[in-house]
């Protein structure tokens, strides 16, 4: 009894949804979805560079917030991250090709924030996510 009230309530939400793209001129077109997309393999960059650093000279959430958006919005930074908690630790992923440390370095002294325990380092593959050492 539960298991056909169950299948009914899916077909029922199955065809609602496909009326409801009707409706909307949504079609899926099975012959496409099966194509080549997401199949590109893309050489790692080797101009990668890591930066880990501790953020000195400010502890202003605000502050430590607009230095995030600042690296971030600099041509050729890749991902930035800088920690609003003590010891305010930071990291920095920019392609030397694009932009150097001196450039980055020009931004956090705008903000006038100090670098310290300064530690770089190459890299080959982009991490998903990035967190300061």
């Amino acid at each position: 009894m539960i298991h056909s009230l169950f299948s009914v309530r899916i077909s029922t939400a199955l065809s609602i949804a496909l009326s409801i793209g009707l409706a909307f001129g949504i079609s899926f077109d099975a012959a496409q979805a099966k194509g080549t997309a997401g199949t590109k393999i893309t050489e790692p960059k080797k101009s990668l560079q890591r930066v880990d650093w501790q953020v000195v000279g400010s502890s202003c959430a605000t502050c430590l917030i607009r230095l995030e958006k600042k690296l971030r919005a600099t041509a050729g930074v890749v991902k930035v991250v800088v920690s609003i908690y003590k010891p305010f630790n930071a990291a920095l992923i920019y392609d030397r090709d694009q932009v150097s440390w001196t450039k980055i370095k020009a931004v956090m002294d705008s903000e006038k924030v100090g670098v310290a325990n300064l530690k770089e380092a190459g890299i080959s593959d982009l991490p998903l996510v990035l967190e300061p050492r």
